[in-house]
């Protein structure tokens, strides 16, 4: 599966970003690797998630 960034947006306001290899919307979780902290992989429970946005970077401008 082809790497691809992402942001996380949870249902309590937390947001992650990093890359993932595994991401499904048929599968319960998948991983991604924290932009902060590649070396360890966090488990992303789709229940726990309101958005994932896939991005080109994870540079933005949130004054827009």
């Amino acid at each position: 599966m082809k790497e691809s960034k992402l942001v996380v947006r949870y249902l309590d306001g937390r947001v992650a970003k990093g890359r993932t290899l595994d991401f499904s919307s048929t599968k319960e979780s998948f991983h991604i690797l924290p932009d902060n902290d590649p070396q360890n992989p966090v488990e992303i429970r789709q229940g726990q998630v309101k958005a994932v946005f896939f991005v080109k970077d994870f540079i933005g401008n949130s004054g827009i």
